[in-house]
């Protein structure tokens, strides 16, 4: 598994068995932008592109999930008047 932005973690799936799962709020924490405030259709698209973060589909070192969440932090903060 890729995990350039360092959000991957793990859970219990019960019965002894182990999850993984990207932390959009562990994105937010390294100042990547205002996650929380996104809508849930933007986080899930966000989380999708964390997951396929490759480098070459999704990345360029991260430029890509940058500009996808400055983009749309920035329009969801004016447009909630922040």
């Amino acid at each position: 598994m890729n995990d350039e932005f360092k959000t991957l973690r793990k859970f219990d799936a019960g019965r002894g068995r182990e999850g993984f799962l990207y932390s959009l709020p562990a994105l937010e924490e390294q100042g990547i932008g205002k996650i929380s405030r996104l809508p849930v259709s933007i986080r899930i698209v966000l989380e999708s592109v964390l997951r396929n973060c490759d480098g070459k589909k999704a990345g360029e070192r991260g430029n890509s999930i940058r500009r996808c969440t400055h983009r749309f932090a920035g329009f969801y903060g004016r447009a909630a008047g922040g």
